[in-house]
């Protein structure tokens, strides 16, 4: 028997992460990656930017990830 489950992802920023660098980037792009593929149109992913709008390209990048794997799971 296969259960479904909705998985909400949330996430906040200031801006863009300079903390760990290309690394950390990467790695939170394969998260959300993995993530929207494992759940596919269940996943909802809501993104909060806090700050100048101009810093956003990793949360804005992360959102559209999310969404164009997601629709991939529904052809």
């Amino acid at each position: 028997m296969r259960m479904h489950c909705a998985l909400r992802l949330l996430s906040s920023s200031d801006g863009v992460p300079v903390d760990g660098g290309k690394q950390l980037q990467e790695r939170i792009v394969d998260k959300v990656e993995n993530l929207a593929k494992q759940f596919g149109r269940r996943l909802t992913f809501t993104a909060i930017g806090i700050g100048d709008k101009e810093k956003f390209d990793m949360l804005e990048y992360m959102v559209i990830l999310a969404l164009s794997l997601s629709l991939d799971y529904l052809r």
